[in-house]
């Protein structure tokens, strides 16, 4: 499937508005969108295209939308806060940002890249305007799309507020573009089952248990997280691959490519970044097949045995190896 991500164009309300609607109809919409189904579609032809051409140009505010194959299959939106203006919580605003509103990605594209292209998109742009970083407000409630944020490298800033839709949390992202301060995270195939899968061997906690662990102990050093899953051995490949651009380490869960992948060692290798090898189970007390490690020899550090608690151990002996 080939996604190309672009900013809409004030011809295309029609468009902008059809999306929108679908969102709102959402089976998580009503912690994730602050306004209804029926809210939305009462507004006239005037409302959707005043609000297509405010987001099509200028350096107010910006849609992005994903398109595969002429259908448009996901959403964000960035509204900028510059100096001397006030936010949406009565704040002063003191340094540029860009906050992300109408995140949206349609059921049967999730968890394929999509939601990262956008943030993509949206963060080069505010960027580029000079930015300091993006924020967005999240649904307490909202475990799905917590993860999601905490994967793309935002972390909670300590506001929490009640809103229209109820309790809600501030997550931010940097967008300096100093050295990099950020890990990539890497869960191999399977561990979006922990929790489910085995749990008298691999334990209750889940993926995101994992990776807000992860987060929590890199934001307690000054890092950001990146994170990836996939049952897919090139998609992690890929993304070790693009993480010499930007990050300064990578902690990776291989699972059962552990004991089967050449490949993701060298691509592991190739980057020349120091790496962490993590197991949330003691493979050495395993199976006789599971207790060889491609990585064991190469990588930096190595975390066995000690559940997902692990990841914070592999996250802060990674950082206190890099300089």
């Amino acid at each position: 499937m080939s996604v190309t991500v672009r900013r809409i164009r004030a011809k295309e309300w029609e468009r902008v508005r059809d999306l929108r609607l679908d969102a709102v109809r959402d089976p998580a919409a009503p912690v994730a969108f602050l306004h209804t189904y029926e809210e939305e579609a009462a507004h006239g032809d005037a409302f959707w295209q005043d609000r297509a051409a405010g987001s099509s140009q200028g350096e107010s505010a910006a849609q992005f939308v994903a398109e595969s194959d002429g259908e448009w299959i996901g959403t964000a939106t960035v509204l900028r806060r510059v100096p001397g203006q006030t936010d949406h919580h009565g704040r002063a605003v003191s340094s540029s940002r860009g906050d992300v509103v109408g995140v949206f990605v349609r059921e049967e594209h999730r968890g394929s890249g999509i939601v990262e292209a956008l943030f993509e998109a949206a963060a080069t742009w505010a960027r580029d305007l000079g930015d300091a970083r993006l924020t967005l407000d999240v649904h307490a409630d909202n475990d799905r799309a917590q993860g999601a944020y905490r994967r793309l490298g935002f972390a909670e800033t300590g506001l929490r507020f009640t809103g229209s839709i109820g309790p809600e949390i501030e997550m931010a992202r940097s967008l300096e573009s100093a050295a990099p301060r950020r890990l990539l995270l890497v869960n191999g195939p399977n561990l979006n089952l922990l929790g489910i899968r085995d749990p008298a061997v691999y334990g209750t906690d889940t993926l995101a248990d994992a990776e807000r662990i992860a987060v929590d102990a890199a934001a307690a050093a000054g890092f950001e997280v990146r994170s990836i899953q996939s049952n897919h051995e090139g998609v992690l490949i890929d993304a070790i691959q693009e993480a010499r651009e930007d990050c300064a380490g990578v902690v990776i869960n291989p699972g059962g490519l552990t004991h089967t992948s050449v490949a993701l060692r060298d691509a592991l290798t190739g980057v020349s970044l120091p790496f962490a090898e993590i197991h949330v189970s003691d493979i050495n007390a395993r199976e006789e097949f599971r207790r060889f490690s491609y990585l064991h020899d190469v990588a930096a550090v190595r975390v066995v045995g000690e559940g997902v608690n692990g990841y914070a151990s592999a996250v802060a002996q990674l950082i206190a190896l890099i300089p």
